[in-house]
């Protein structure tokens, strides 16, 4: 039987940081959280990019957005903001930089989809035309 893994921020696996950013990692085997903290005058191609290597990031990000503010323009010219209480699927291929003279404070969840797909109930599509959450099989 699975057990419940519960971990603290305030000691996280890994923490990487730069001039203008912190990131905190947990990692629950195959699934990660981590918790990004940004201020004013953070940008992608400027704080991470000499580390990274590549023309723009990379990584996929399933963001939910605690404070603050972020822009994102991709590889093809279009960009999107996304602010408190926004939860975002951004593709690889894209710069950032967070907006206005506050933090911006967000959840990415990289890995939880992987690591859900392992260990939850699967979920049952609703009937065509209706909206709302899904339902859980067997609820």
């Amino acid at each position: 039987m699975a057990k419940v893994l519960i971990k603290k921020l305030s000691s996280p696996d890994e923490m990487r940081l730069n001039t203008h950013g912190e990131v905190d990692i947990l990692r629950f085997g195959g699934a990660s959280v981590a918790r990004g903290v940004f201020a004013p005058g953070w940008q992608w191609s400027r704080d991470a990019k000499p580390k990274e290597g590549t023309r723009s990031c990379a990584h996929a990000h399933a963001l939910y957005v605690l404070s603050g503010r972020m822009h994102f323009v991709m590889d093809d010219g279009s960009g999107i903001d996304i602010a408190q209480g926004d939860c975002a699927l951004i593709p690889p291929g894209h710069d950032a930089w967070t907006v206005g003279d506050k933090d911006c404070v967000l959840f990415d969840l990289p890995g939880v989809e992987q690591g859900a797909e392992r260990a939850a109930i699967p979920a049952e599509p609703l009937p065509s035309g209706k909206s709302g959450p899904p339902r859980r099989i067997g609820a």
